[in-house]
């Protein structure tokens, strides 16, 4: 049986049934924590291998010439690779918990050579249900929101 501690000022601690900790949160949790991401200049490169792993070869995303004749001018991140570096940065920050809800809204176009930077904030703690909702945005280094939502977290599986 594995035991939860969490309270509305402290780390997230998991039990094993003999009382020894088998995982701590990195930080402490409250509402209105706010977490921060590293920055992150997004690639053509990334663009393409992701274009080749999901099999999403739409040419906005993957081929400067064509996007160069449109209004974005130039080549757009795919939705699902922002989304996949919103699962890595929490993964990293609350590392074997389970991401059971999303929503997401894109709200601007993320490009090749663009910098980003994923921000979390703790909008809720469900401490009898063991569960995190956060407020989820990434911004580019100009402030822009290019996406934003909610996701709820479950560390009961732990």
């Amino acid at each position: 049986m594995v035991k939860h501690d969490l309270n509305n000022s402290t780390n997230i601690k998991q039990y094993n049934h003999r009382g020894a900790i088998i995982a701590i949160s990195p930080i402490e949790i409250f509402v209105g924590k706010q977490m921060t991401g590293k920055k992150h200049r997004l690639t053509q490169k990334e663009f393409d291998r992701f274009a080749t792993l999901s099999g999403d070869n739409n040419p906005i995303h993957v081929d400067p010439s064509f996007v160069s004749r449109t209004r974005f001018k130039r080549t757009v991140c795919h939705g699902m690779l922002l989304y996949s570096m919103i699962c890595g940065f929490l993964s990293r920050l609350f590392h074997g918990s389970s991401q059971i809800e999303q929503n997401l809204m894109f709200t601007a176009p993320a490009f090749a050579g663009d910098e980003i930077v994923i921000n979390a904030e703790v909008a809720s703690i469900d401490t009898k249900q063991h569960r995190l909702q956060l407020i989820i945005s990434i911004k580019k280094k100009d402030d822009q929101i290019v996406c934003k939502g909610k996701t709820k977290l479950d560390w009961s599986m732990l």
